[in-house]
């Protein structure tokens, strides 16, 4: 399960990979050009609606032990790799869209085909659901609910809107286990934080049945007291 913050400074950036493994420099060979000591592939961050963050591997590169690069292949016309998150592993440099003018038609391109997500590159470490956004799909949050006897479960549901009290507007994108919810699959709910600290919060759906303040309170209260932020995700 992939839960943790967003690494959003990646978002619509140029992302350098490099110290990749001789596996994948070995699979992307087989539609890039590249030389046989590159160590390094030159990507473009973007976010696909269907498949969560994205790279687009436009060259491949070498990266000496000084830090020195030495690229390769920076033609337009090459082919280009889409690499969907968590598919590469090595270390990273991230450098804005001027520093490449040469893939500025190709960029522009991902953004009309997959659009700009100016929602997903506003995420910080200030928002107090970033904990529990799934990284390769960031607008889902993994949700406690609770019925009326305080059984709980954990749901993802997408985020639509974002109301002023901090709020969230959710379509619930799984099927609950239990019926007792009485909210199903392609439903609307409204989430928010038990707390708005970041580190102690946990995000939680409002049910039709917690219709009293009173109510609403004590299960605040329990969230808080009973729920450990390490044990939810286990």
């Amino acid at each position: 399960m992939n839960i943790g913050f967003l690494p959003k400074v990646q978002l619509y950036h140029f992302v350098l990979f490099y110290n990749l493994s001789p596996v994948d420099l070995l699979f992307y060979r087989k539609g890039l050009v590249g030389k046989e000591d590159d160590n390094a592939l030159l990507t473009y961050c973007y976010y696909d609606n269907e498949c969560g963050i994205s790279y687009k591997a436009f060259c491949f590169a070498k990266v000496d032990n000084n830090g020195k690069i030495r690229w390769g292949d920076q033609s337009p016309s090459n082919p280009h790799i889409t690499i969907r998150a968590n598919t590469l592993h090595g270390d990273v440099v991230v450098a804005d869209e001027e520093s490449f003018e040469v893939f500025a038609d190709a960029v522009d391109m991902i953004k009309n085909i997959y659009g700009y997500r100016k929602d997903l590159v506003e995420l910080d470490e200030d928002d107090p659901y970033c904990k529990f956004r799934h990284l390769e799909y960031p607008q889902d949050i993994y949700t406690v609910f609770l019925d009326a006897n305080l059984n709980r479960e954990m749901i993802w549901v997408r985020e639509q809107e974002k109301l002023p009290d901090g709020s969230i507007v959710a379509l619930m994108i799984d099927e609950p286990f239990a019926p007792s919810f009485g909210i199903h699959e392609g439903d609307t709910v409204k989430i928010q934080m038990t707390d708005e600290d970041p580190e102690s919060g946990v995000p939680y759906a409002i049910l039709p049945w917690m219709n009293d303040p009173e109510i609403m309170k004590q299960v605040e209260e329990r969230y808080n007291e009973d729920i450990d932020i390490s044990e939810v995700f286990e």
